[in-house]
């Protein structure tokens, strides 16, 4: 996995932990009000490095970042910003993320052959 990729994932790691518990010391200097913004940018950068990295890649960082959501969901953490699993515009979000892969390995396919 590349160094940017994975110092994005930590970057969201971190700004999610900080947005479900806001009253955390480790993570309380950090402006709620920024969050959103940074983690827009956070998910840019992993999306541009999308089509650069390979599929098994891809999965990773979407199954990482649904299993984070359910784990601090699970520890009683409740998102001020509303990510969460179960709100629909989450799945929504994670079908065309599906559909956008399924789409570039059809491309890298095409190109190779």
């Amino acid at each position: 996995m590349k160094r940017l990729q994975m110092t994005s994932l930590l970057l969201l790691t971190i700004l999610l932990i900080s947005d479900f518990f806001p009253n955390n010391p480790i993570f309380g200097y950090i402006n709620n009000d920024y969050i959103f913004w940074i983690l827009l940018v956070a998910l840019g950068i992993l999306t541009s490095l999308e089509r650069s990295t390979s599929h098994l890649q891809q999965i990773f960082s979407l199954a990482y970042l649904i299993l984070l959501l359910v784990v601090l969901t699970l520890l009683g953490g409740k998102s001020a910003h509303g990510f969460a699993v179960n709100q629909g515009a989450f799945w929504i979000i994670v079908l065309l993320f599906i559909i956008d892969m399924i789409s570039n390995r059809k491309e890298k396919a095409a190109k190779e052959t």
